[in-house]
């Protein structure tokens, strides 16, 4: 091909700025493009390609007349559902100046999502201990299901221009999915009383795209069975420990629908999350306002095992179940000693929300108020290794209904914790110095004592002869401040360490950081010897050899024959028919020798052939 370069006083024009958008489906998405030419009296011509002009139903159009030095165009695009899907439309616009042979451009491009209208009109309607979710289908009928997304009280959503689905920062979970774009509805089990639930709904497609999400619709149960208050723990024991369980009335029950007289029974369980051993029935009443809403359980143990409650509600003389509560359990501390501390981590399941959780410790035979928070942990600190401390939890929580008494105020059992040192030392930082012709590795490492620990005294050393070979304790040092080490593995310094520091009461660290050493293999046979016993040179051995795992050499003589073999990498050949005292003749001997390399990657053999040449005294023939 041919290019010719000529000037050119020609400057091309320049379209302004266009902007990324999302428009819903179903209205129409209109704006203006601008282009200008910094050459007067240069007609503009604007175009536009691109996905919003090829879809088959309802297309853009871009409309725009040629002009001189500034030009506009429109363009416009009257969406529809069939338009949603996951990956933006891109829109490319062109403009031309009218500049002799030669026309200049410029392009400018954008994106556009079409996204789904929010589902309309939902609502959450109680029904018994369940929610009863309901939408609007979505007006985009290729819509193929719905995603349902709950939390629990109002978040205040409102989606950005661009922004689908339920973004998770709003804390809403996910609890289920319906699939065709006429299942409108939805049942959310399991819930608590006294609770606001707060839903979104968002319709999906095929392709993976979400619409926007609908506005927030929140609700709670209404109070048509028992609601659980109470279950604090009056005694710790382990065989006379009480429990004070109350429990709020059902003031919401249709009493038409559900005639008296009515009657609760109470029932309890080991652990925290079920309650199925009936342990109380109360007396008969014709009044909603039953007098029977407190029961104090005796005979538990409370020290070992927290305790679980659930109240159901019977009507028509006890005989017909109107409903049960929400299971609801004591406050369970567990106590988890430490190096001059106790971690006091406060389990509990309950269908009200606790907020504050104030700790009291025995102190001077008293408890005392120490300190609170509102997270299900407490870490009491500047204690004394090996004597006791005993606590216990006051938690403070409400219902989200007015209606129900506030705050709730329950404590938990008496537990008591020894605090002890099991907090080991930081690991180490290993520095080494691989000497591979010595052969010695000198490795080094900083004491914990100086930055995160006070009490490390020794230092387990691990090795491995190989890169991914699982460490071995092969040292152990005593004293802090000793802290070089070197080490070869017999004649190799190929391998990897690592140390741990250990403290007073025998907590071990991590491992350090990984460190290696590489041999620098060397294994160089002479071509002469002299076995001659003048003790210079009287028998064949490698010099200098290094990093040599194992060998396997024979030596021949000139018609083939094996005159010597060994395995032993230091050879130590005296000149006589494998060693045996009888004298081989002087002369030239061929040999193979099969070496393996103690390598750091693994075990590296090599083939060595060649001649040695013996002079000895021996001038007979080689047989």
């Amino acid at each position: 091909m041919q290019v010719i370069v000529i000037p050119c006083s020609d400057q091309p024009p320049v379209l302004a700025q266009v902007n990324d958008t999302c428009v819903e489906a179903g209205t129409t998405l209109s704006f203006g493009v601008q282009a200008t030419d910094p050459d007067a009296g240069q007609i503009i011509t604007l175009g536009a390609i691109g996905g919003p002009f090829q879809v088959g139903s309802s297309p853009a159009v871009f409309n725009s007349t040629p002009a001189q030095n500034v030009t506009f165009g429109t363009f416009s695009w009257a969406t529809n559902c069939s338009h949603v899907r996951q990956q933006p439309y891109q829109v490319v616009f062109s403009a031309i100046d009218n500049f002799g042979l030669v026309q200049l451009q410029d392009y400018e491009s954008m994106f556009i999502t079409v996204v789904a209208p929010a589902p309309a009109n939902p609502t959450a309607t109680p029904d018994g201990n369940v929610m009863q979710l309901a939408w609007d289908p979505s007006i985009c009928g290729n819509a193929n299901g719905y995603r349902i997304y709950r939390r629990q009280g109002s978040y205040g959503f409102v989606h950005g221009y661009c922004e689908t689905g339920v973004p998770a920062y709003t804390g809403y979970q996910l609890i289920g999915t319906t699939s065709g774009s006429n299942s409108t509805s939805f049942t959310d089990p399991g819930l608590a009383f006294g609770i606001t639930y707060c839903y979104m709904v968002v319709a999906t497609f095929p392709d993976g795209a979400q619409s926007y999400a609908s506005i927030e619709f929140c609700n709670m149960l209404e109070r048509d069975v028992a609601i659980m208050t109470h279950v604090s723990v009056g005694v710790t024991d382990n065989t006379t420990g009480v429990d004070t369980v109350r429990w709020s009335n059902a003031y919401d029950l249709d009493t038409v629908q559900h005639p008296g007289p009515y009657q609760f029974k109470l029932f309890r369980g080991d652990g925290l999350n079920t309650a199925n051993t009936l342990v109380h029935t109360s007396t008969l009443s014709n009044f909603l306002a039953h007098p029977d809403t407190l029961f104090i359980d005796a005979g538990l143990d409370t020290r070992t095992t927290g305790h679980a409650y659930r109240v159901e509600l019977y009507g028509d003389n006890g005989n017909t179940l109107i409903g049960p509560s929400n299971t609801a359990s004591s406050v369970f501390l567990v106590a988890e000693p430490n190096d001059e501390q106790v971690t006091l981590h406060i389990n509990y399941v309950t269908p009200w929300i606790n907020t504050q959780f104030d700790v009291y410790r025995k102190i001077g035979g008293v408890f005392t108020f120490i300190g609170s928070t509102a997270q299900p942990e407490y870490v009491d600190t500047g204690l004394v290794n090996g004597q006791e401390y005993c606590y216990y939890v006051k938690s403070t929580g409400a219902y989200n209904d007015p209606d129900i008494t506030a705050p709730l105020i329950n404590f938990s059992q008496e537990t008591c914790s020894t605090p002890v040192d099991l907090t080991a030392p930081c690991p180490p930082t290993l520095a080494i110095n691989n000497d591979c012709e010595l052969p010695l590795n000198t490795f080094t490492w900083n004491n914990p004592n100086n930055s995160c620990a006070h009490d490390t005294w020794r230092y387990n050393i691990y090795f491995t002869d190989s890169l991914g070979g699982e460490p071995v304790l092969i040292f152990t040092i005593s004293g802090a401040d000793d802290t070089l080490f070197t080490h070869t593995d017999g004649s190799s310094v190929a391998g990897c360490y690592v140390v741990t520091a250990i403290d007073s009461t025998g907590n071990e660290s991590a491992f350090s950081n990984q460190v290696c050493g590489d041999n620098c293999p060397e294994y160089t046979l002479p071509n002469v010897f002299t076995p001659n016993s003048d003790r210079v040179n009287d028998r064949f051995i490698p010099f200098p050899y290094r990093g040599v795992k194992q060998i396997d050499l024979q030596v021949f003589n000139r018609w083939g024959q094996v005159v010597f073999t060994t395995t032993d990498p230091a050879i130590e050949w005296d000149g006589t028919l494998n060693n045996g005292g009888e004298a081989v003749p002087d002369g030239v001997y061929y040999y193979v020798c099969t070496v393996v390399f103690k390598r750091l990657q693994g075990d590296m053999p090599e083939v060595l052939k060649g001649y040695v040449h013996i002079i000895g005294g021996n001038h007979s023939q080689q047989n």
